[in-house]
């Protein structure tokens, strides 16, 4: 049973995959091909590295578009019409980190980290931040509060 896809590489004018296994080490994965992922249901994680491979290589450029920055901002925890259809001074403290983080990710950042004052950093925050991580591949994030 697959556990998630790791890389990607391309052999001869195709794309392979690289599987972990479930319940296996890091140093028995396997590469498949595209198609045999594509057939069992792995699009969505497909999508997600490619996405990440594009970004390595400097290629991904979201587009800007009512529709994805509405996505993006759902992400992280905070509504849709808060991005698109209200003032930034009309939002709460918290709401306003939120809209922070995800504008700092829009290209799909990597590590990162912020510095939150301790009576903005709420609860919904640390959620949002959680929400967002595991949406996205991110190798490591640091927050502080002090």
């Amino acid at each position: 049973m697959v556990e998630k896809l790791l890389s990607r590489r391309q052999k001869k004018s195709k794309y392979e995959y690289e599987v972990q296994w479930k319940g296996l080490s890091m140093d028995q994965s396997s590469w498949m091909p595209r198609e045999s992922l594509e057939k069992f249901g792995f699009l969505k994680y497909m999508n997600r590295v490619d996405e990440r491979e594009a970004a390595r290589a400097g290629l991904y450029a979201r587009p800007l578009t009512q529709a994805n920055v509405e996505k993006h901002l759902i992400d992280f925890g905070l509504e849709a019409e808060f991005g698109t259809h209200n003032r930034i001074k009309g939002l709460s403290g918290g709401q306003k980190v939120k809209l922070v983080l995800g504008s700092a990710m829009w290209q799909g950042a990597a590590p990162g980290s912020t510095l939150t004052p301790p009576h903005v950093y709420t609860l919904a925050t640390s959620s949002s931040l959680s929400a967002a991580a595991r949406s996205r591949t991110f190798r490591s994030w640091c927050t502080c509060t002090h």
